[in-house]
Order: structure tokens, then C-alpha cells, then sequence
């Protein structure tokens, strides 16, 4: 069901314009969405989902905050971008040091979780700015853009959610 919506929503322009059928299959979307994080949640404590969940607000509102109250667009996502190169750079420096001290798994599974998250953050910042850019998308594509918001939120979530996993 996941598939047959999100390939059903990005490929055809008509029924993301036919009012009462887009909104059926965008609940649809979002149903099997909710599914399949239930199932990856089940498997974690309530600590773990709860301090997820948490991360996940103040990280979107802080992207969020950052995308509205900031002036010049452009040199913006510029800035995030050399911010994402220069904490993977970090990123590697704490995972080069976790590795030399013997912590083989935990650092590489961290540093993958970290990368993630930093990747995740930039393309809802990303996404933003072509969804805001003025003449990019017509007023009607309002369906499409959520989609992009959408799967980007819960690629971060799945990538926290990986984070503060104890399993």
C-alpha cells in the first residue's frame, strides 16, 4: 500500500489535482506510513520513542525557525550545506577515534546514525526552499510538496529512532 500511494502520488499530476481521490490516497499514504513505524517502534522502550520524538520537535522547529527568520534564502542553504560537510567531517574525527579505541561497531553505527541525521536535516531544508521559492511549484502542487515534507521528516525520525534505539 505504501508503494502503490507514494509511486501513485509522485508519477501522476492528474490525481494529484482531483480533489476527493488525492486526499483518499494521501490517507492512505500516511495510514500505511503510521503502520510501518508502529512496527519499527514496537521493538523499542518508551524512553527511547519518547526522547525520539522529542528530538524530532526541536529539530523541526529549529529547521523550521531557521528557514523562516532568515533573510537571504540562498546563502542560508548555502550555510547548511558547509555546515552538514564540516559535522560530517566532525563525525568522522569522533568515529576515527571510537575506532582506534576498540568501539568498531558502536562508532560506525553512531557515525551512521549522526550522517543520517545530518543528510535528513538538510533535505527538509532543502525541500523548503524549493517549496517556498517563488514560481517553482504552482499553488495547486500543494499535495507534492507535502510529500517531499513528509518522507523527509520521517526519513529524520527513522534516522533518531536508530539513535536512541537500545536494540
Amino acid at each position: 500500500m505504501y508503494l502503490f500511494s507514494l509511486i501513485a502520488l509522485m508519477c501522476s499530476k492528474a490525481l494529484r489535482h482531483n480533489v476527493p481521490v488525492n486526499y483518499i490516497v494521501l490517507a492512505l499514504f500516511t495510514a500505511s506510513m503510521a503502520f510501518m513505524i508502529a512496527g519499527i517502534t514496537a521493538y523499542m522502550s518508551f524512553e527511547g520513542v519518547g526522547l525520539a520524538i522529542l528530538t524530532l520537535m526541536i529539530t523541526l522547529v529549529c529547521l523550521f525557525g531557521a528557514f523562516l527568520f532568515t533573510p537571504n534564502k540562498l546563502a542560508a542553504l548555502r550555510g547548511v550545506l558547509i555546515g552538514i560537510v564540516a559535522a560530517c567531517v566532525l563525525q568522522l574525527v569522533v568515529c576515527f577515534s571510537m575506532l582506534a579505541a576498540g568501539y568498531i561497531t558502536d562508532g560506525l553505527y553512531i557515525f551512521y546514525c549522526i550522517l543520517g541525521v545530518l543528510i535528513a536535516s538538510g533535505l527538509i531544508y532543502i525541500d523548503l526552499f524549493i517549496v517556498m521559492l517563488a514560481g517553482k511549484y504552482a499553488m495547486d502542487e500543494y499535495i507534492y510538496c507535502a510529500l517531499l515534507l513528509y518522507i523527509d521528516i520521517i526519513r529524520l525520525l527513522l534516522y533518531i529512532l536508530m539513535l536512541f534505539s537500545k536494540k
